[in-house]
């Protein structure tokens, strides 16, 4: 921490500093046992609060292109002209579930704050950012504010940081979201998430699909190998609570086991034409002549 923001901190923790009120005075710390537990805000965890390098009482604190804003976590933090309020030192990110909440991760490996950056749209219909020396403006769909990165983003520029270990798309409502996907507090989830395979249906796994992102939550995926019940009638079925369950086929009865509408037991069961296939699965299946 520089040798300002030490007396800074001090005059923080004291409430008071000659010369004026102190902003802390009209602050609420964010408390924590380790830095991770700032993650609603950022900044660093020092005797069980979360404090900031760039935190101020005043401008005079701050360097000459700063000024002290005030902030209801920090007291008041040193910002640039025009640049959003954030406490320093960016933390280190290798996923935007890595961060602060709302803050997503760049491709510098640190974790930027939306305002950083904003799109706008053109009278050609094309939207374009401020960002200079050729990088991407990162910016969420709802607000059309981001944070400069290049375009191997980190590893998904897009997605934001709920500040409990997950990163998600932002949201104002779910048409924001897609189709399958909800609107909640401001972030999008997905009918199909999950956190352990308990959370899936019969015959599907939590797990996250192959070179997906960790983004700190996984998906119900179809179970490759799905194990099968003896129905007592010589057919070992999946079991199911919806058709969807039933990967090979068929749909979900009364039962909860998947049955097929052409199973049989003899050729007589089969339509004209039709030969009744032994199958382990449903007992026997009419088909076409092999």
């Amino acid at each position: 921490m520089k040798a300002r923001n030490w007396f800074v901190l001090g005059c923080l923790l004291a409430a008071a500093c000659s010369g004026g009120e102190s902003t802390n005075q009209r602050s609420q710390r964010i408390t924590c046992q380790t830095t991770p537990d700032c993650s609603a805000r950022g900044g660093t965890c020092i005797a069980n609060e979360c404090h900031a390098d760039n935190e101020c009482v005043a401008d005079a604190d701050c360097a000459a292109n700063e000024t002290c804003v005030p902030d209801a976590d920090f007291g008041g933090l040193c910002t640039a002209a025009g640049a959003p309020p954030a406490p320093l030192p960016a933390w280190s990110c290798t996923y935007g579930k890595d961060c602060p909440q709302g803050q997503g991760c760049a491709s510098d490996g640190t974790c930027h704050v939306d305002g950083e950056c904003h799109l706008s749209w053109q009278a050609d219909g094309t939207l374009a950012g401020d960002c200079q020396g050729g990088l991407l403006c990162a910016a969420s769909a709802d607000s059309l504010a981001g944070y400069c990165t290049d375009g191997r983003g980190g590893p998904d520029p897009y997605c934001r940081s709920t500040g409990t270990g997950e990163c998600r798309d932002l949201c104002s409502a779910g048409g924001d979201c897609g189709t399958g996907s909800t609107c909640i507090a401001g972030f999008c989830h997905r009918a199909d998430e999950c956190q352990v395979t308990a959370d899936c249906s019969p015959n599907h796994l939590c797990a996250n699909p192959p070179n997906w992102d960790d983004y700190g939550y996984q998906f119900c995926l179809d179970d490759p190998n799905p194990t099968c019940v003896d129905d007592g009638h010589g057919a070992c079925r999946l079991a199911c609570d919806t058709s969807q369950d039933c990967l090979h086929g068929g749909g979900c009865e009364a039962d909860h086991l998947c049955h097929g509408s052409n199973e049989c037991q003899t050729n007589a069961d089969c339509d004209a034409g039709l030969i009744c296939y032994a199958d382990a699965e449903f007992g026997g299946l009419c088909g076409p002549p092999r």
